[in-house]
């Protein structure tokens, strides 16, 4: 069990200890939904089309569904190599 302090601007510092358990870490995004009083806490990951939103359908099929942190690497790996060419 884990316990957690209400801060005076209503939010909550869950411990380092639990993060690493669920693999979290800074700006990771949660959900959050009571339950019969019960707060649940789950962890969510973004993708590339979550963020497209109305531009989905200017995704090509295959890069549909790809995690942010993927798409980053991807992009990251891409310049590199663009630099490297230079």
């Amino acid at each position: 069990m884990h316990i957690a302090t209400i801060s005076s601007q209503r939010q909550i510092t869950l411990p380092k200890k639990l993060l690493d358990q669920l693999d979290l870490s800074v700006k990771d995004k949660v959900k959050v939904e009571v339950d019969n009083k019960r707060l649940i806490i789950e962890p969510i990951s973004m993708k590339v089309s979550d963020l497209a939103g109305s531009l989905t359908q200017l995704i090509a099929p295959a890069k549909r569904g790809v995690p942010v942190e993927r798409a980053k690497q991807i992009a990251l790996d891409e310049m590199a190599k663009e630099w490297a060419n230079e």
